[in-house]
């Protein structure tokens, strides 16, 4: 199973990555850390090396392991 996680990716732009659920690191490999959605996650874009990652994991069928 995985997850959506909101962090600073460069500098301090917000971005979602996709990650193992309770996982550290997320699809692409930018290390994760725990802390609530800040108030504008809403808007953060998606991090393409995760979604493309997550994308052939779906076409795997391996996602939902």
């Amino acid at each position: 199973m995985y997850e959506m996680c909101v962090c600073s990716s460069t500098g301090s732009a917000l971005v979602w990555h996709v990650a193992a659920k309770h996982g550290s690191r997320a699809l692409c490999g930018q290390q994760l850390q725990a802390s609530p959605d800040p108030p504008d996650a809403e808007a953060a874009p998606h991090c393409e090396p995760c979604m493309e990652s997550f994308r052939s994991l779906m076409a795997e069928g391996t996602a939902l392991e």
